[in-house]
């Protein structure tokens, strides 16, 4: 995404924020209805699906795993939308429902493991990204299993809970690892020149 881009997709954010405060304060100063209700919680998902868009931008930009920010940005936006739908529509069926779950799982898994990158390829982080973004992608995976088959159980259960615990902790250890955890660059050493006229060697700092 380019500079262009984001800040195109910033304004447009602010305008829908802007808008969405206006119409929660005239919906609360009158008579909240059935078609006010649905206008103000459309209003809000349309700045949700904003907002899942521009946080993929850096990623976008810089490209540290090209598949993931376009999937967290799609993911996201389509998940958003579907649920715009069940907004509108009388009755939304189960599979509506889950459809817009899991794009917002997919959404969700592929920014996180984005945003992971973008820390740099630093050797002392390298292990902790992979790790994280395995736990991440396999966190959706069983997430998406369990929202599609009903598959469920005190071991479910758990494994949900070791991944998410291994999600949590590697994406609060990344960045301060990368920032403050790093090797001091060194110093080089004196630089050894020779004098053209005498033929002295001398040391430079």
């Amino acid at each position: 995404m380019s500079s262009a881009a984001t800040r195109i997709g910033i304004r447009a954010f602010t305008a829908s924020v802007t808008l969405n405060a206006t119409l929660g304060i005239l919906v609360l100063l009158g008579d909240l209805d059935d078609l006010g209700a649905r206008v103000l919680i459309t209003s809000f998902l349309v700045s949700a699906s904003m907002l899942s868009v521009l946080i993929n931008a850096p990623a976008l930009r810089r490209r540290p795993l090209p598949p993931t920010p376009v999937a967290g940005a799609v993911g996201g936006a389509a998940g958003f939308a579907l649920l715009i739908m069940m907004v509108w529509v009388e009755s939304p069926s189960d599979e509506l429902a889950k459809l817009a779950v899991s794009s917002l799982i997919v959404g969700g898994a592929a920014t996180l493991a984005a945003a992971l990158r973008l820390v740099g390829d630093l050797p002392t982080v390298k292990w902790l990204q992979l790790a994280t973004s395995t736990a991440v992608a396999a966190l959706a995976g069983v997430s998406l299993v369990v929202l599609w088959t009903g598959w469920g159980g005190d071991g479910v259960a758990r494994l949900i809970g070791i991944l998410s615990i291994l999600v949590a902790t590697g994406t609060l250890l990344i960045p301060v690892i990368a920032r403050f955890g790093g090797s001091t660059p060194t110093r080089p050493g004196p630089q050894t020149i020779s004098c053209p006229h005498c033929g002295e060697t001398i040391e430079r700092d």
